[in-house]
């Protein structure tokens, strides 16, 4: 099972924290951070895949469009348009 995003920033800043870390974010922090970091993983997708250094394959396309595909819907999921629009 995979954790939910609230599980997960728990984990992390209470590792870092017990790691000696003291400028760590909070919880609601580290989610904002994660929810606007999600918009650059479509451009980042397309970025790869219009400079991949091999030829254009079936492979190639079978692997980039379900990482857009994730992407996009992981934006939607989180519903991260709403944090930019209320900034």
């Amino acid at each position: 099972m995979i954790a939910g995003p609230d599980i997960t920033a728990d984990l992390l800043t209470t590792a870092l924290r017990e790691a000696g870390r003291t400028d760590v974010c909070t919880v609601a922090q580290c989610d904002v951070e994660y929810r606007l970091g999600v918009l650059q993983a479509p451009m980042i997708t397309m970025i790869g895949a219009a400079h991949a250094t091999a030829a254009r394959s079936s492979s190639a396309d079978g692997m980039f469009l379900p990482m857009a595909t994730r992407a996009c819907a992981a934006i939607r999921d989180l519903d991260s348009f709403a944090l930019v629009e209320a900034s």
